[in-house]
């Protein structure tokens, strides 16, 4: 079932976008469990913006900073430890 030109099946976005809303609270509830990396931070961030839910947004806008900062600490502490035990 497609109802418009592009061709895109409207049923299956609805339920991506609903599946995509889904996942963003669960991660949105638990940040230190699912964003670990600055890749999972970006992606993450990224798709917020795409979903277009402003109660989605702000709650992401009230943690982002925080977590951004914890992780970029931890991927530069992590990255000293590589260092240090290639150095040994």
């Amino acid at each position: 079932m497609t109802d418009n030109l592009d061709g895109i099946d409207m049923e299956l976005y609805s339920r991506v976008r609903e599946i995509g809303k889904k996942m963003i609270v669960e991660t949105l509830s638990k940040p230190t469990s699912y964003l670990r990396t600055i890749n999972d931070f970006q992606v993450f961030d990224s798709l917020v913006k795409t979903v277009r839910d402003e109660s989605l947004q702000s709650q992401w806008k009230e943690i982002k900073e925080r977590t951004r900062v914890r992780i970029y600490v931890a991927d530069h502490r992590r990255r000293l430890r590589e260092t240090e035990q290639s150095n040994t």
